[in-house]
C-alpha cells in the first residue's frame, strides 16, 4: 500500500522459503452449483516486511523476519437460484470464505522495546499484511438466450498490518467494504463487450497505531472509483 513515505532499498534480503500443505474437498451437486472447503498450513523462512527505520515512521525499508506460520480454512460456495423459483434461472449466488491465523515471533530486541510501552505486549504478532480473514460475494445473472451477464461483488477484508515498527505499536490497515458491479453484452458469437465499476462505495481506508479501528490515526484516505470498458474477440 502507498503510505506516502520514503522507502530505502536493503541489499541483503533474502527469498523468502515456503512449505505448504493442503487438502480440500470439492462436491458438486449439479451443473452450475458447487461446495468446496479446504484446510492449509505455511511455514515461511524469512519472510518480507515492510519495517520502519525511523521513530516518525516516515523512512521505511524491507526486511526478512526468521520465520513465521499461517494457517487457515476456506469455504467456497455456488448455488443457482431456480430452485427458489423458475423465474429465477440464470441468477446465482458466490460466497468465497477464507479466515487465517498468522503469527511470526519478535526478536528480543523488538520484544524489550516494545515493553518500554505497553509492558503486556505479547512476543508474538500476525505477519505483515495478513489479513484474518477475507470474504467475497458475488450476485450473478445470465440471460439465457440474449447474451447479457451482470455482476455484483462485494468483499470484506479485516484488518492487516501495513507497517511494522521495532518499537511502539504496529500500523494497521483496516480496509473498508467494497463493492463492484459489471455488464457484459455478447455482440456475436466472437465478440463481447464489458463494463465495470469497481468500489462504488469509496469508503475511507483507515491506517491506525495498533490494531483497533479506533486507535490514533496515522492516515486516512480514499482510492475512488474505477471504470472500465472492453471489447473481447474470441476465434
Amino acid at each position: 500500500p502507498d503510505l506516502s513515505i520514503t522507502a530505502v532499498g536493503n541489499t541483503d534480503l533474502e527469498m523468502v522459503a515456503i512449505k505448504s500443505y493442503d487438502a480440500r474437498l470439492e462436491w458438486f451437486p449439479k451443473p452450475g452449483d458447487v461446495l468446496s472447503a479446504g484446510v492449509f498450513l505455511k511455514k515461511l523462512t524469512g519472510p518480507i516486511e515492510l519495517f520502519s527505520r525511523s521513530l516518525s515512521d516516515d523512512q521505511v525499508t524491507w526486511i526478512n523476519r526468521p520465520d513465521a506460520d499461517l494457517m487457515g480454512a476456506e469455504i467456497e460456495a455456488r448455488k443457482t437460484m431456480e430452485f427458489l423459483d423458475p423465474a429465477l434461472q440464470g441468477l446465482s449466488l458466490g460466497i468465497n470464505l477464507t479466515f487465517i491465523k498468522s503469527t511470526t515471533k519478535l526478536t528480543a530486541v523488538e520484544l524489550a522495546n516494545k515493553q518500554i510501552t505497553d509492558p503486556n505486549v505479547s512476543d508474538t504478532r500476525p505477519l505483515y499484511e495478513q489479513s484474518p480473514y477475507i470474504m467475497n460475494f458475488d450476485l450473478t445473472y445470465e440471460h439465457p438466450t440474449c447474451g447479457t451477464t451482470l455482476t455484483l461483488g462485494a468483499n470484506l477484508t479485516g484488518s492487516r498490518l501495513v507497517l511494522a515498527k521495532s518499537q511502539g505499536p504496529d500500523i494497521y490497515e483496516h480496509p473498508p467494504a467494497s463493492l463492484d458491479a459489471a455488464i457484459s453484452q455478447k455482440l456475436s458469437k466472437h465478440w463481447s463487450v464489458r463494463f465495470s465499476v469497481k468500489n462504488l462505495l469509496d469508503e475511507p481506508y483507515r491506517k491506525t497505531y495498533g490494531d483497533s479501528f479506533d486507535g490514533n490515526i496515522y492516515d486516512s484516505f480514499r482510492r475512488g472509483r474505477t471504470y472500465g470498458i472492453s471489447v473481447t474477440g474470441e476465434f
